[in-house]
């Protein structure tokens, strides 16, 4: 009642996420599919799942969705201080991994969460929650690199930047994008 409620009130929303990192519900299909032709009676939005990026081949009602959504907390590499050039070909890969199966399911793909926490761990555990300041150099190449991949790979459609903090604090205690130097990296890949 609850999703089909705020689909009715955001009908004119330009996404719909009917469900966010439920991937242990995903084996109840039959529901899943009752509640998706639901949400369509509501809104005119294209809707997606927002499933877990180990997770996401594992839905099995892609079909009856607008787009495949990922949780981008791929690991990219395992190395604690890997170059860019090891980053870019981590999500080169991971490009194509994505384009072959937005190609099988028949569907585009939208990053519904990506993120690096300010961690020496932000491209072998994104997810991760441990913040080193001194580690924005590696959040902010590893954003860079992401955002350049996701710019340059025609199977997905956009990405939703985790987390974001309106003004008057925009700056929290983990995942930070409204700093200065990942302002810069955002404008650089989104003003083009």
């Amino acid at each position: 009642k609850w999703i089909t409620t705020m689909a009715a009130a955001c009908s004119d929303a330009d996404l719909f996420v009917v469900g966010t990192e439920l991937d242990r519900t995903v084996s109840h299909e039959k529901e899943w599919r009752r509640l998706i032709d639901q949400v369509r009676q509501r809104t005119t939005a294209p809707i997606t799942f927002a499933s877990n990026w180990d997770s996401f081949e594992k839905v099995p009602f892609w079909d009856a969705l607008d787009l495949v959504g990922v949780q981008s907390y791929f690991p990219i590499s395992d190395e604690s201080d890997p170059s860019r050039e090891k980053l870019e070909t981590g999500w080169r890969q991971l490009s194509g991994r994505l384009s072959k199966y937005s190609e099988r399911v028949g569907r585009k793909i939208v990053q519904t969460e990506i993120g690096y926490n300010q961690s020496f761990r932000a491209a072998s555990e994104p997810w991760s929650y441990p913040v080193d300041q001194a580690a924005e150099p590696l959040q902010l190449v590893c954003m860079s690199v992401a955002l350049n991949a996701i710019e340059a790979e025609p199977a997905i459609v956009g990405a939703f930047l985790w987390k974001w903090f309106p003004e008057p604090r925009p700056v929290g205690r983990n995942f930070q994008l409204a700093t200065e130097g990942m302002r810069r990296v955002i404008e650089d890949v989104w003003r083009r």
